[in-house]
């Protein structure tokens, strides 16, 4: 789970060295897109793979957070005082439920990508025949998105003074 100390912040994308990792982990680490494969597995061949989602629901601070403030009469000073786990306890006690991730791209990728992706909690589908990510954004181009930003920035992922490895 993301903790307050992750807040997204925009890494500057002047930085040449930055961009050239993000597009080579983008090359590396994410191998096709598979959106129409992936919904069609979902939807016509078995439905139960919904279940097999991590991350499909949206628990993250943020929405409890957001329940927390607008939905309940709870004093902010209450909550914001407790952990997260308390926290989500709270919000379920008072009705929250989580809502499902929107996912508009079903990308294939490595098994690594696939575990960092989980980290930042992102939607990942693993079954026998392979590991997708599920975009929660559409419409720019992936070296855009804020979490294969991050991603990049808190693996250090080939950050090698002049070599382009990853780690």
């Amino acid at each position: 789970m993301l903790d307050n100390s992750q807040q997204r912040k925009e890494p500057s994308m002047s930085n040449n060295s930055l961009l050239k990792r993000i597009e080579l982990l983008i090359e590396r680490e994410i191998l096709a897109n598979q959106t129409l494969l992936v919904q069609d597995l979902l939807l016509k061949n078995n439905p139960d793979y919904f279940d097999l989602i991590q991350n499909y629901y949206d628990e993250s601070t943020e929405a409890v957070e957001e329940f927390l403030l607008y939905e309940t009469d709870i004093d902010s000073e209450i909550w914001s005082e407790i952990d997260f786990f308390e926290r989500l306890d709270l919000a379920q006690e008072n009705g929250f439920e989580p809502q499902p991730n929107e996912i508009y791209e079903w990308w294939l990728v490595s098994d690594w990508l696939a575990e960092k992706l989980n980290e930042f909690e992102q939607p990942i589908l693993e079954t026998d025949y392979g590991i997708w990510w599920g975009r929660t954004t559409t419409g720019q181009a992936i070296k855009l998105d804020w979490v294969i930003q991050q991603l990049v920035i808190s693996t250090d992922y080939a950050k090698f003074g002049n070599q382009e490895q990853p780690t």
